[in-house]
């Protein structure tokens, strides 16, 4: 069983896709994860100002990196010809943006702290999905491959590895 952060699922937290993935995480995978929900941090912007990020889920594991993951639920819908997202029937901000954005910020967070400067370290983003199956990539910065949707649930670590796999492919082509 993962170690998760807080205990418990804070009262605050409305999404019923998160209560649902908290446990789906916490249950699924294995105890050298540790799963961090609901964080939130702030970072120096270009301007010398504070920015703020925060993340659904990021996940941690010791060899394989950390993970940024954007959560989204109800009946999901994209609409390629406008780039609007909704959800049930309310629009939604582009959840490929939010996890990519908060994976950078929390990126610069980390280079702030002296442990981390000069370690190389793979992170991460993913989306989730869970009351939906997604069967294709909705965009070329929205490959399936980061998408966790109903399927998954079931068997989160092989998808958790498959995603940290994805990532350190992604790592490697860039290398040199």
């Amino acid at each position: 069983m993962a170690q998760i952060y807080p205990a418990r699922p804070r009262v605050t937290t409305r999404s019923r896709a998160e209560r649902r993935l908290y446990e789906v995480f916490r249950d699924g995978l294995p105890d050298d994860y540790v799963v961090f929900h609901s964080v939130a941090w702030q970072v120096r912007d270009t301007r010398g100002g504070a920015q703020d990020g925060e993340a659904d889920f990021i996940i941690v594991h010791p060899d394989q990196g950390v993970l940024v993951i954007e959560v989204k639920g109800g009946r999901i819908r994209y609409d390629g010809t406008t780039g609007e997202w909704w959800s049930n029937q309310n629009p939604i901000k582009d959840p490929f943006e939010q996890a990519r954005n908060n994976k950078y910020s929390l990126l610069e967070k980390l280079k702030d702290l002296p442990f981390w400067r000069d370690r190389w370290l793979t992170i991460g983003h993913a989306v989730a999905f869970p009351d939906v199956v997604v069967e294709q990539d909705l965009r070329l910065d929205a490959p399936a491959a980061i998408i966790l949707d109903a399927r998954h649930l079931g068997d989160v670590r092989s998808w958790v590895e498959e995603v940290f796999a994805y990532w350190q492919a992604e790592d490697r082509q860039h290398e040199g």
